[in-house]
């Protein structure tokens, strides 16, 4: 059971408050929870894990203000009780935002530097969320990120090729976080005629996982709780009866109940479209033979 000296804590509380009074404190309710910091009381304090959630309830719903100036002594707690010692995220929402071509230069073998301005196709998502005390600028000291992993398959794996040999298999973006109450996900592919294998595989899928995760003052990286989805790549039969490749991402209903659903189709057409009309000399910023757009079908807009 953990131990909480309520010497050390009123000794941080008093460093931050001189003239603190616990009757008139927004910590009333916590020190009450630790069993009160009445005269010639006993120092330490065994917690159990109810009380320790129960406190942990209480600094969520802390004001800001009253974070920041009590914040060593919440960290102290937060350590001791193996709680959170800040507000934390709730009310989490995800929402496409928009779509963007890219272009990419590569250095070929054979023809040298190529420019492909529809190189990358990026489906940018937009995840948002509330703090448990109601003022988002809490999250302005708080880090957020998101945790991608493959959990059964590599990214190169058919149907795709070796392009996407260095993609790792668990990464975090960003890798240090970032201080904000929103997160932007650049959900991006290469060009799909670039990536599958030829000849096609139909019907597979490479499974890939995400969750959102934050991190508070002096504590460890922590899962925001359901805030988990599944994102899904693979080739198959579009709804025109052409070869495609697919996208989708939706919420992992396991761990994240909120329904989500986004999911595109880009043809492929049954023979490559990168073929070259003329070799370009080395330094060659574009390639127009390799320019021409595919068709793009949203089969669901996350709405």
């Amino acid at each position: 059971m953990p131990i909480v000296s309520m010497r050390n804590f009123m000794n941080h509380v008093g460093t931050a408050n001189d003239g603190f009074r616990q009757s008139a404190s927004s910590l009333n309710n916590i020190i009450l929870l630790l069993g009160g910091n009445a005269q010639n009381s006993p120092n330490n304090r065994n917690i159990n894990n109810r009380t320790a959630e129960n406190i942990e309830g209480e600094i969520h719903s802390l004001p800001v203000d009253k974070l920041l100036k009590y914040q060593t002594a919440l960290v102290y707690l937060g350590n001791a009780l193996n709680i959170d010692s800040f507000a934390r995220p709730t009310n989490y929402n995800m929402a496409f935002h928009d779509f963007e071509l890219q272009w990419y230069q590569f250095r070929d073998p054979t023809h040298g530097m190529i420019r492909i301005d529809n190189a990358r196709y990026i489906f940018k998502h937009q995840f948002t969320f509330d703090s448990t005390n109601g003022d988002v600028n809490t999250f302005t000291h708080c880090l957020t990120r998101e945790h991608v992993w493959y959990p059964t398959a590599r990214a190169y794996d058919p149907p795709f090729n070796q392009l996407l040999s260095r993609v790792p298999q668990s990464f975090f973006m960003p890798p240090n976080g970032s201080q904000s109450a929103s997160v932007t996900d650049d959900h991006s592919t290469f060009n799909p005629d670039y990536i599958v294998r030829r000849p096609l595989t139909m019907g597979r899928t490479i499974d890939i996982r995400q969750r959102y995760q934050y991190k508070q003052p002096g504590r460890q990286w922590q899962n925001i709780p359901g805030a988990s989805y599944i994102l899904k790549k693979g080739v198959r039969w579009g709804v025109g009866g052409d070869p495609c490749f697919f996208f989708s991402k939706e919420n992992y209903a396991p761990e994240n109940p909120k329904a989500f659903h986004f999911e595109v189709e880009i043809a492929l057409g049954n023979a490559p479209l990168a073929t070259f009309n003329r070799l370009p000399s080395r330094g060659a910023t574009s390639h127009n033979s390799m320019n021409r757009q595919r068709e793009i079908r949203v089969i669901a807009d996350g709405s």
